[in-house]
């Protein structure tokens, strides 16, 4: 597990595998295992940031939601967290999801996977001083879900509706 505290912070990289007609895509709510770190004083925000050409997050923060320790169990669970004005992302591009200390020491645990096969190009982040650089892990992904909608195009065609505009009686 990983402590979220002032200078440590984790993320994750990730992007989804789409339809060929899908147009955009936006997250509506994540899903990720936490616990707690202390007394339960503690905030984190919880972050969809863009992604630079390396697959790391930028400072672009598209939308936040805030996680208080104080709901947190001493033991892992899986916690929600809806987004509420998540912007529509381009097809073939991916997102960061990062865990960004706000208060007390430590303000959570994040869990994750140290075997995971980090499929779609998916990988841990992590920052050691405050989000000014970032490192991906090769070997590592979070325990987490993302979830969200999509955007079809599809063909635009043109359709002719007869309205009755009035009537005369005799």
């Amino acid at each position: 597990d990983l402590r979220v505290n002032s200078n440590d912070w984790i993320g994750q990289y990730f992007k989804p595998t789409l339809a060929a007609n899908v147009a955009g895509w936006t997250v509506t709510k994540v899903m990720f295992r936490a616990r707690l770190d202390g007394p339960g004083n503690g905030q984190t925000m919880v972050q969809l940031r863009s992604a630079d050409a390396g697959n790391l997050p930028t400072a672009t923060i598209l939308d936040q939601q805030t996680l208080n320790e104080s709901v947190l169990w001493s033991m892992y669970t899986w916690r929600l967290i809806s987004f509420n004005n998540p912007p529509e992302v381009a097809t073939g591009n991916g997102l960061c999801l990062v865990f960004q200390w706000v208060s007390d020491a430590h303000s959570a645990r994040i869990e994750y996977d140290a075997a995971a096969s980090n499929t779609g190009g998916s990988k841990r982040l992590a920052t050691t001083d405050g989000g000014d650089s970032w490192s991906r892990s090769g070997s590592t992904s979070m325990l987490y879900r993302v979830y969200g909608t999509t955007r079809t195009r599809g063909a635009v065609t043109a359709t002719q509706r007869d309205f009755l505009t009035g009537v005369t009686m005799k």
